[in-house]
């Protein structure tokens, strides 16, 4: 019976661990509130790593993906410029059209102190990163 329930934990953990996984796609994000990229990578499936494109060593946050691949964010982080007051929700989504998929990370304030619940705050989506982190471009008339 023992060798029984201990399968059965085994093959949740692997079920969740298998449901998390897929659903952070590792790459370069663009943010489209702070106008950077942000590198976002995952660790066994189970932690979403996040980090400046720019400078990697800069800053790093590491959070835990629950099993509907969402993440408490605490941005509040050594060198990490103006982090918001609190820690956000991220939840993974994947945009579909007829012409592909996009994956994207939606920010949203849980506690209501930036915004109401469920407001979405920030998107970041998932993109090739450009030879420059600077997105936006200058230009003289």
């Amino acid at each position: 019976m023992k060798s029984l329930f201990v399968s059965a934990l085994f093959l949740c953990v692997l079920f969740c661990v298998a449901k998390a996984g897929p659903c952070i796609k590792a790459g370069t994000y663009f943010d489209i509130h702070d106008g950077d990229i942000k590198t976002v990578t995952t660790k066994n499936g189970i932690n979403i790593i996040i980090k400046s494109f720019d400078d990697p060593a800069a800053w790093s946050i590491t959070a835990d993906l629950d099993e509907d691949c969402s993440a408490m964010v605490d941005f509040n982080v050594p060198n990490k410029p103006n982090p918001p007051p609190v820690k956000l929700l991220a939840t993974v989504w994947t945009m579909e059209t007829r012409k592909g998929m996009k994956h994207s990370i939606e920010f949203t304030d849980p506690s209501g102190t930036i915004a109401a619940p469920g407001v979405p705050l920030n998107v970041w989506i998932k993109g090739d990163a450009p030879r420059s982190p600077n997105l936006t471009t200058s230009t003289t008339d």
